[in-house]
């Protein structure tokens, strides 16, 4: 199912061999508000779900720009960990905001915008 391989097409490329730097999570959320804009999409909004008990700088963040798909971060000491997004179903608008929501999120991880969507199309 293509939903299921831009989360794991996101996953991937966000492992240290995708990325020469590790994106801050403030450089991310900055891309990402960017992005956004620039597609004219909604902003998106970060909101704060789970802080890890052992290790306060281990921070998960919930992603929303849209009702029908939803994304997620976590934050490790100040740098973006992970990011995934995945649609609610499998409509075709749910599928397009999930698609875009991928590649924004890629940016934010510090790619140029022609690498993450060439990256979100290969997965």
């Amino acid at each position: 199912m293509r939903i299921g391989i831009l989360v794991i097409g996101a996953l991937l490329a966000l492992s240290p061999m995708a990325a020469q730097a590790a994106a801050t999570c403030e450089d991310f959320k900055a891309a990402m508000t960017e992005g956004a804009k620039q597609h004219q999409a909604p902003p998106p909004t970060f909101r704060l779900e789970h802080v890890n008990s052992a290790d306060a700088n281990n921070q998960f963040f919930s992603i929303t720009m849209f009702d029908d798909a939803r994304a997620a971060m976590s934050c490790w000491h100040g740098e973006v960990e992970t990011f995934a997004a995945d649609a609610n179903s499998a409509e075709p608008m749910s599928v397009l905001h999930t698609m875009l929501l991928a590649g924004i999120g890629l940016h934010g991880y510090g790619l140029e915008w022609r690498q993450a969507l060439q990256v979100r199309d290969q997965r």
